[in-house]
């Protein structure tokens, strides 16, 4: 049984890291940005021009384009919509965890696409970090800077163990 001689397109491969920047660039006006340095590079194997952007709120909806196929830049990506929390419980203290999630979308000039998701952490700052206990949680600059940690988690992390 021989080759039908066909093709497919493949998709496009991409490598992407987005890694936070100090938050302290923001202006923390209403209109809060993640600040974050992007390094991608999506390549065809058919070698068809590529384009790439960030899916933020991962609704398959490329939310920002990136200039060229391969490179880096500093972006800004709106502050909601990429965060994640998860529950943590080490040694009886609870604590939430709290991360990014950006898809990566390439599509060749055939409108095949692909899709990676970049783990980022929430933000980066020297003074705060990932995890965070029932007395982060509490104060007042937490529920400004994470507005959008669902009310069923910080019930979690208040509850007695």
């Amino acid at each position: 049984m021989g080759s039908s001689g066909i093709t497919l397109n493949q998709p496009p491969r991409i490598t992407a890291k987005i890694t936070a920047l100090d938050d302290d660039t923001h202006n923390f006006t209403t209109d809060w940005y993640y600040v974050a340095m992007a390094h991608w590079s999506a390549t065809d194997p058919e070698g068809e021009t590529v384009t790439v952007g960030i899916d933020a709120d991962r609704d398959g909806v490329v939310d920002l384009s990136l200039n060229t196929a391969e490179g880096f830049s500093i972006v800004e990506i709106d502050w909601n919509g990429s965060m994640q929390v998860e529950r943590l419980e080490l040694e009886g203290e609870r604590f939430l965890h709290l991360y990014r999630i950006f898809d990566v979308i390439a599509e060749d000039a055939s409108g095949v696409k692909s899709t990676i998701s970049v783990i980022s952490p929430a933000m980066q700052n020297q003074f705060l970090r990932d995890l965070y206990d029932g007395d982060d949680v509490n104060d007042n600059w937490f529920s400004e800077l994470f507005f959008d940690v669902p009310q069923a988690d910080i019930d979690w992390i208040n509850a007695a163990p």
